[in-house]
C-alpha cells in the first residue's frame, strides 16, 4: 500500500481572529472597582486600603465606564492623590490592578482602558492594609523597617517601610497587659504584666514569639530602655535586662534588695540610657527623691546615687544631653567640665544569721580622703576618715 493514504497532512495555516460584533454578548465581561488614597510627600507615597468593591458591572469591548461617588477625603491627613484600580479576570483567577490616579476631590473618572492594558499595570498591594488603632502606644522601629507597639495584650507591626498600614494578620496577642516593646537585635521584647515574652524574626510576617525563663513583670513603659545589648525595665524585685537571646539579668541584684528597691517606687521610675549609663529616676520628690546611676560598660556594674528625681526625662541625640523635667520644669543634667564632685557610694543591706566581728574595711579609691559609715539595725555604728 502507498503511504501517501496514511498521512493525515501538516497544519501550515495561522488561524486569523477577529470579533464578530453581531454577537456582542459573547465578549462581555464583568468587572468591579475601589479606590484609595494616597499621601505624597518628600518623595514618599503613603497608600490605604481599598474602598469596598462596587456593584459587579458587565461592561461590552466597545463600552466606557463611568465612575462617580469618589468621595472627598477627610481633611487632616495630607491625602493629596485617589488612585482607581479595577478587577481583571485570567486562568490565575481575579485581581484589582492598577488604572489611574486623580486629584483628590475629583468626584468622577471614565475608564476606557482594555484589560490587556490594565493587566500590565501593579496589582493592589494594600487590601490588608488596616489603619492602626487609635490607642496604639510605645512605637519603636525594628532592622527590618517595619514598627512594632502595643493596644491591651496585643502586639502591633506595621508593612516594612509604611508606617502607616498594621495589617490585622501581624497582630500578636499575650496572656497579659502589654506595658512596654523593645528591640534589641532582630529581638522585639514584650514587656508585660506577667512574664516577659519575645518575638524573633527578620519581617513581620515571620516574627515567632519565643518563650522568656523569667517571672519578673513590668511596672510601666517609662522605665524601659534600649541598648545594643538589651532591653531593660524596672520590676517589682529590681531592675531587669532581656538579652536578644532571651537571657535576663537583675541589675540591681547587687547593690538594693527588694525593700530597698521599692522604696525608689519602681511603678513610678523614669528612665533613660545616656553615655553607656542607666539613668533611673525616682518619680517624684516624696518619699524619697533619688536616681541610680549603673554603669554598665564596667564588668563590675559601678553605680551611683543622685539625690534627683524627674516626672520626665529626654536624651537630645543632637546635642548629646540629657534633660529631665520637674514639676513642669526642664533641666539639663551637668557633666563638671573640670575637677571631681564629692559623690556617695552605698552598699546593699548585708543580713547575717549569726552576730559577726567586722575586723578589715578595704577601701579602693582613686582620690583620697574618704569617709566610710559604717550602719548595723539602722544606727550609725562607726565613721572613719581614710
Amino acid at each position: 500500500a502507498a503511504t501517501g493514504d496514511l498521512a493525515v497532512g501538516s497544519c501550515t495555516a495561522v488561524l486569523t481572529l477577529s470579533y464578530d460584533t453581531t454577537r456582542v454578548s459573547d465578549f462581555e465581561t464583568e468587572r468591579t472597582y475601589v479606590y484609595t488614597y494616597l499621601r505624597r510627600w518628600d518623595g514618599q507615597d503613603d497608600e490605604s486600603a481599598p474602598s469596598p468593591a462596587s456593584d459587579i458591572l458587565t461592561v461590552a469591548p466597545n463600552e466606557d465606564v463611568a465612575l462617580s461617588n469618589i468621595l472627598t477625603p477627610p481633611t487632616g491627613y495630607g491625602i493629596t492623590h485617589v488612585r482607581i484600580y479595577r478587577s481583571v479576570t485570567s486562568t490565575a483567577g481575579t485581581e484589582f490592578f492598577y488604572v489611574d490616579e486623580i486629584a483628590a476631590g475629583v468626584a468622577t473618572y471614565t475608564d476606557d482602558a482594555t484589560d490587556t492594558t490594565v493587566a500590565l499595570n501593579e496589582l493592589l498591594l494594600t487590601s490588608d492594609w488596616a489603619t492602626p488603632p487609635a490607642a496604639l502606644a510605645g512605637i519603636r522601629l525594628h532592622p527590618g523597617g517595619f514598627a512594632v507597639a502595643f493596644v491591651g495584650k496585643s502586639v502591633y507591626m506595621s508593612v516594612p517601610y509604611q508606617l502607616h498600614a498594621w495589617p490585622e494578620d501581624y497582630v500578636v496577642t499575650f496572656p497579659h497587659d502589654v506595658k512596654a516593646v523593645g528591640v534589641v537585635g532582630y529581638s522585639v521584647v514584650v514587656i508585660t504584666r506577667g512574664r516577659p515574652e519575645m518575638l524573633v524574626g527578620q519581617v513581620p510576617e515571620n516574627m515567632a514569639p519565643e518563650r522568656v525563663y523569667s517571672s519578673q513583670a513590668g511596672l510601666n513603659w517609662a522605665s524601659m530602655v534600649e541598648t545594643k545589648n538589651a532591653v531593660m525595665y524596672a520590676s517589682p524585685d529590681g531592675y531587669y535586662a532581656v538579652a536578644a537571646n532571651g537571657q535576663v539579668r537583675n541589675l540591681t541584684e547587687e547593690i538594693a534588695d527588694r525593700t530597698q528597691w521599692q522604696a525608689l517606687d519602681p511603678e513610678n521610675i523614669k528612665a533613660a540610657w545616656h553615655n553607656s549609663q542607666v539613668y533611673l529616676f525616682s518619680g517624684s520628690a516624696d518619699p524619697i527623691p533619688g536616681a541610680y546611676v549603673i554603669r554598665l560598660e564596667e564588668r563590675s556594674g559601678e553605680v551611683t546615687w543622685m539625690d534627683e528625681w524627674a516626672d520626665a526625662v529626654h536624651q537630645n541625640l543632637e546635642n548629646d544631653e540629657l534633660y529631665v523635667s520637674q514639676d513642669g520644669e526642664i533641666y539639663r543634667l551637668e557633666v563638671p567640665t573640670s575637677g571631681n564632685k564629692v559623690a556617695r557610694w552605698r552598699s546593699k543591706v548585708e543580713t547575717f544569721d549569726r552576730p559577726q566581728s567586722l575586723s578589715v574595711l578595704q577601701i579602693q579609691a582613686a582620690d583620697y580622703p574618704v569617709s566610710v559609715l559604717l550602719y548595723g539595725d539602722g544606727a550609725l555604728l562607726y565613721t572613719s576618715s581614710i
